[in-house]
């Protein structure tokens, strides 16, 4: 090749060098001089520059990645989050957080090394030798400095050491941040507050909190039940209302609400020009093992006294542990380091971590967590359409809630059991089934469940003023307008008793009106009692009532025996003489009455009634 022609090529080559440098220059600040080196030694020295800017982008970027370290296998605990995983900086109480900066450090020397064989390359036409890199670097809070200390020839020219690189990046206030932060974590706990504050400031359900910590019961007919599957989507929802409410000094949420959870600068640091976020992790859901409360269920009534109905107060103690994605975004490369800690809340107070060595997870904890089988569940209602938002347990181990579809697909544990399927709404439903019968099948797969509704329903309480003629052996139900009359200045307890279950549901009232969207379809058994303004029991009834899901929006007319000077039995070894007297009253409200529960009012112009005790 002729001379001029390796000159031509040589300065091809330069050319290119100088395009990429150039397109690094622009986004990084040289800190050394260039005065007295030759074209070809700044192409060279620059293009290195070029080399070290784009390792520190490199080794910013995986370390915000992967919350400090250079890639997800370098730490043991971690969340999901974006699809990566993210490690704990702050687990069971322990800070546990990287070196930051000799990772970073390490991470720009093995990147420079790895690929400066490629850079080397890359000089077609030119007689450039590279010697063994040794880096050091500097971490400020608006910028990160790179010194490259490596033998560098061109063409027989020495390039002067160091290379020394600027690049404008406010890592090192993340980091200075994040440090701080885990630290004031740990000392101060602020999460566990925030979320014990959130859920006291839950939303109410009706009558009560949908997170009740302090439940009081005051009036006659006041009855509460809230079981773990009722708690849970209400806690996942203040946390993750905590978690919008939470921001550091000057950086207030854009949301509608008077709680807000403000956090205090870090060492006189309000970290302004960081963009920090608190977030849950992928698919986030509390389980049987990160959420429990006692009692459980939450379940309470008033209670008929001599004195009156008994307010019942009832304390729920919650325990909670879950984690938290903190994100802290760098305005200046756009990165967006993250880590995880730890919430540990423990009968509703800040939880001692010296506990967790001996955590109890439950006996199910084994089982629940063995995820060897498979589900393939789906849940309708009695018109086969899906119910959506039904919550699923196999062997007492929850499994999750259905989709649009009704239909939820999970892995299981291994073994035969129930599974049930709770919706509000609707009677849960209960299905004994194997994940291997006999013939070796899995029954959990295409199973197919189907829920009732409970129809809500209106009852109406009617007094029935009942004669015992007892020298004739016989009661008596008198004809006129003032015998039956809708009770008033009473008190009603009505039990009903879903046949093949063993907890009834309960009503006290002094109202005559009742509305009442608890009890599920079916055949109950029913105990009724009537009490004066002082609550002298002025009679009773046991009876039967059939309930179905059309019976959705019924009005029910429900007739209580009232009697002169009526008497129960003073000792335990009565009862069943006062049961019998009870059934027998509830046949006299049929007989007579066509009753004791009818879907119309007793017609005004019925005839008296008279029946023996013999024939009831």
């Amino acid at each position: 090749m002729k001379k001029a022609q390796v000159e031509f090529i040589a300065i091809i080559a330069i050319i290119a060098v100088v395009v990429v440098v150039v397109f690094f220059a622009f986004q990084m600040t040289t800190i050394d001089s260039d005065a007295g080196l030759s074209q070809t030694q700044k192409t060279v020295k620059h293009s290195i520059q070029g080399y070290i800017q784009e390792a520190v982008y490199s080794v910013m970027r995986n370390q915000s990645k992967y919350g400090g370290y250079l890639n997800n296998y370098d730490f043991n605990y971690f969340e999901e989050y974006l699809g990566d995983y993210v490690p704990y900086w702050y687990y069971q109480g322990q800070v546990n957080h990287p070196d930051v900066e000799q990772i970073f450090t390490d991470g720009v020397n093995d990147y420079i090394s790895d690929n400066i064989e490629n850079l080397r390359q890359s000089f077609t036409g030119l007689n450039v030798t590279f010697g063994s890199p040794i880096t050091s670097t500097q971490i400020f809070d608006n910028k990160v400095i790179v010194s490259l200390t490596m033998s560098v020839t061109v063409n027989g020219q020495s390039v002067p050491q160091p290379i020394r690189v600027e690049v404008p990046t406010r890592f090192g206030e993340v980091i200075d941040f994040s440090e701080r932060f885990v630290d004031f974590v740990h000392s101060q706990r602020p999460f566990e507050t925030f979320t014990i504050k959130s859920m006291l400031d839950s939303p109410y359900e009706g009558n009560y909190p949908s997170i009740p910590v302090a439940v009081l019961l005051l009036h006659c007919g006041d009855y509460i039940y809230k079981d773990w599957w009722d708690i849970k989507p209400n806690a996942e929802t203040a946390i993750k209302k905590m978690l919008s409410h939470t921001y550091m000094p000057g950086k207030v949420p854009n949301v509608e609400t008077d709680s807000f959870n403000p956090l205090p600068a870090l060492g006189g640091n309000e970290f302004g020009d960081l963009s920090i976020r608190f977030q849950i992790p992928d698919e986030f859901e509390l389980s049987q093992n990160t959420l429990r409360f006692t009692p459980n269920p939450i379940q309470g009534q008033t209670e008929f006294s001599m004195m009156g109905c008994l307010p019942k107060l009832i304390y729920v103690k919650y325990s909670m542990l879950y984690p938290i994605i903190v994100t802290v975004k760098d305005p200046i490369t756009d990165n967006l380091f993250r880590f995880a800690i730890h919430v540990y809340i423990k009968d509703t107070r800040k939880g001692d971590w010296s506990d967790m060595a001996d955590y109890d997870y439950g006996d199910m904890y084994e089982v629940c967590n063995d995820l060897s089988c498979t589900a393939d569940i789906t849940v309708v209602d009695s018109s086969s359409m899906p119910v959506p938002g039904a919550h699923v347990s196999f062997m007492g181990c929850g499994l999750g809630t259905t989709d649009v579809n009704g239909e939820l697909k999970q892995s299981v544990p291994c073994g035969a059991g129930s599974v049930e399927a709770r919706k509000s709404g609707y009677a849960t439903t209960t299905v004994m089934k194997s994940t291997s019968d006999v013939s070796g099948q899995n029954q959990l797969d295409g199973l197919t469940i189907t829920m009732e509704k409970t129809p809500s329903v209106t009852f109406h309480l009617y007094e029935v003023k009942v004669e015992n003629n007892s020298d004739q052996s016989q009661y008596a139900i008198k004809s006129g307008q003032d015998i039956i009359d809708l009770v008033e200045d009473r008190y009603v307890y009505l039990s009903f008793a879903l046949q093949g279950t063993t907890e009834p549901i309960n009503i006290y009232t002094e109202n005559a009106v009742v509305l009442e969207n608890k009890l599920s379809p079916g055949w109950h058994r029913v105990y009724a009692e009537l009490y004066d303004e002082n609550f002298n029991i002025l009679g009773e009834f046991v009876s039967n009532f059939y309930l179905e899901e059309e019976d959705d929006g019924k009005d029910f007319y429900v007739y209580l025996p009232s009697l002169l000077n009526y008497e129960i039995p003073s000792s335990e070894e009565d009862i069943d003489q006062r049961i019998d007297d009870a059934t027998k009253m509830g046949n006299l409200m049929i007989q007579c009455l066509d009753g004791p529960f009818r879907e119309t009012p007793v017609p005004d112009d019925r005839d008296a009634c008279f029946k023996g005790y013999d024939e009831l």
